[in-house]
């Protein structure tokens, strides 16, 4: 093997690849990691007014859960709270937001449009507002 194989091998950056996007599956509410041992480093909250903001997994210090509540994660002595419907539920064999997140398997979760949030009987999960 050739010395330029070798630092083609060695130095391409897999992540950077065309269909890199398609290990996260979009849930709507949410994006999760396909594959089961995939891990996101970093949680990536989108707002409806586009503001974004990414905390590292290695910083959520807590995860709770309250029907009435939503879901409350504890970082750095902040709290941010989502709320909506459906936290907790599992559509078919797929996990859940809340189980996503306690698995670091969720690399995004986005606030719904008023369009979206006004389906009533819908199963799916559904973010009516992430407060930080």
């Amino acid at each position: 093997m050739t010395i330029e194989k070798l630092l083609q091998k060695y130095q391409s950056n897999q992540s950077d690849d065309a269909n890199d996007h398609d290990v996260v599956e979009d849930q709507g509410a949410y994006g999760i990691f396909r594959a089961p041992r995939e891990r996101a480093l970093m949680l990536e909250l989108r707002k409806k007014d586009s503001t974004v903001l990414a905390i590292p997994y290695a910083l959520i210090e807590q995860i709770t859960f309250s029907p009435a509540d939503g879901i409350t994660l504890y970082t750095c002595g902040h709290e941010i709270r989502i709320t909506g419907r459906n936290l907790n539920s599992a559509t078919g064999p797929k996990i859940g937001l809340l189980n996503g997140l306690c698995r670091h398997r969720i690399a995004w979760i986005q606030e719904y449009s008023r369009a979206a949030a006004a389906e009533p009987n819908t199963p799916a999960t559904q973010i009516d507002a992430i407060t930080l």
